[in-house]
Protein backbone atom coordinates (compact mmCIF):
# COMPACT_ATOMS: atom_id res chain seq x y z
CA UNK A 1 0.00 0.00 0.00
CA UNK A 2 3.18 2.48 0.78
CA UNK A 3 4.62 2.16 -2.79
CA UNK A 4 1.12 3.07 -4.73
CA UNK A 5 0.33 5.51 -2.15
CA UNK A 6 3.61 7.02 -3.47
CA UNK A 7 3.60 6.49 -6.84
CA UNK A 8 -0.16 7.92 -6.69
CA UNK A 9 1.64 11.34 -4.65
CA UNK A 10 4.76 11.75 -7.38
CA UNK A 11 1.82 11.03 -10.14
CA UNK A 12 -0.19 14.37 -8.96
CA UNK A 13 2.74 15.89 -7.56
CA UNK A 14 3.33 15.81 -11.27
CA UNK A 15 0.30 16.23 -12.73
CA UNK A 16 -0.19 19.90 -10.51
CA UNK A 17 2.97 21.36 -11.60
CA UNK A 18 2.60 20.72 -15.44
CA UNK A 19 -0.64 22.40 -15.33
CA UNK A 20 0.97 25.36 -13.19
CA UNK A 21 3.43 25.40 -16.04
CA UNK A 22 1.53 25.52 -18.97
CA UNK A 23 -0.63 27.98 -16.64
CA UNK A 24 1.89 30.46 -16.44
CA UNK A 25 3.69 30.19 -19.60
CA UNK A 26 2.78 32.85 -22.29
CA UNK A 27 1.92 32.18 -25.31
CA UNK A 28 4.66 32.33 -28.02
CA UNK A 29 3.49 34.46 -30.98
CA UNK A 30 3.82 33.32 -34.98
CA UNK A 31 5.97 35.77 -37.21
CA UNK A 32 3.65 37.44 -39.68
CA UNK A 33 5.01 37.76 -43.62
CA UNK A 34 6.51 41.33 -42.30
CA UNK A 35 8.26 40.66 -39.66
CA UNK A 36 9.70 37.72 -42.06
CA UNK A 37 10.62 39.73 -44.86
CA UNK A 38 12.30 42.44 -42.14
CA UNK A 39 14.65 40.19 -41.25
CA UNK A 40 15.73 38.60 -44.83
CA UNK A 41 16.76 42.08 -45.37
CA UNK A 42 18.77 42.52 -42.16
CA UNK A 43 20.71 39.39 -43.11
CA UNK A 44 24.00 39.83 -44.60
CA UNK A 45 23.86 38.36 -48.14
CA UNK A 46 26.37 36.18 -49.45
CA UNK A 47 28.96 39.03 -50.68
CA UNK A 48 28.85 40.30 -47.74
CA UNK A 49 29.98 37.69 -46.33
CA UNK A 50 32.72 36.65 -48.66
CA UNK A 51 34.39 40.01 -48.12
CA UNK A 52 34.18 39.76 -44.04
CA UNK A 53 35.09 36.17 -44.52
CA UNK A 54 38.78 36.74 -44.35
CA UNK A 55 39.13 39.43 -41.67
CA UNK A 56 37.43 36.30 -39.24
CA UNK A 57 39.91 33.58 -40.59
CA UNK A 58 41.66 32.23 -37.73
CA UNK A 59 42.84 29.61 -40.15
CA UNK A 60 45.30 28.45 -42.73
CA UNK A 61 45.28 25.97 -44.97
CA UNK A 62 48.89 25.78 -46.90
CA UNK A 63 46.96 24.01 -49.82
CA UNK A 64 44.26 22.00 -50.44
CA UNK A 65 46.18 18.64 -49.48
CA UNK A 66 46.11 19.93 -45.65
CA UNK A 67 42.28 21.20 -46.38
CA UNK A 68 41.41 17.44 -47.05
CA UNK A 69 43.71 16.04 -44.46
CA UNK A 70 42.11 18.18 -42.20
CA UNK A 71 38.30 16.46 -43.58
CA UNK A 72 37.48 20.38 -43.97
CA UNK A 73 37.17 20.00 -48.26
CA UNK A 74 35.70 21.92 -50.04
CA UNK A 75 35.81 25.14 -48.71
CA UNK A 76 33.41 27.69 -49.00
CA UNK A 77 33.83 31.17 -49.10
CA UNK A 78 32.47 32.17 -46.12
CA UNK A 79 34.26 29.81 -44.13
CA UNK A 80 37.60 29.73 -42.46
CA UNK A 81 41.07 29.00 -44.22
CA UNK A 82 38.85 29.87 -47.65
CA UNK A 83 41.90 31.98 -49.82
CA UNK A 84 41.16 32.45 -53.52
CA UNK A 85 44.23 31.07 -54.97
CA UNK A 86 42.79 27.74 -53.69
CA UNK A 87 39.23 28.78 -56.03
CA UNK A 88 40.78 27.63 -59.38
CA UNK A 89 37.65 27.95 -61.17
CA UNK A 90 36.76 31.58 -58.94
CA UNK A 91 33.44 30.14 -57.66
CA UNK A 92 32.97 30.42 -54.16
CA UNK A 93 34.26 27.24 -53.94
CA UNK A 94 37.85 25.90 -53.08
CA UNK A 95 39.52 22.55 -52.87
CA UNK A 96 36.34 20.93 -54.86
CA UNK A 97 36.40 17.30 -56.08
CA UNK A 98 37.59 17.34 -59.83
CA UNK A 99 34.98 15.21 -62.18
CA UNK A 100 37.16 12.41 -64.24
Amino acid sequence: MDRRFAALTATLSIATFAGVWIATTPPQASATADQLKSVETIAPSPVARAKAAPMAATVYYAGCDEVRAAGRAPLFSDQPGYRSEMDGDDDGVACEPHAR
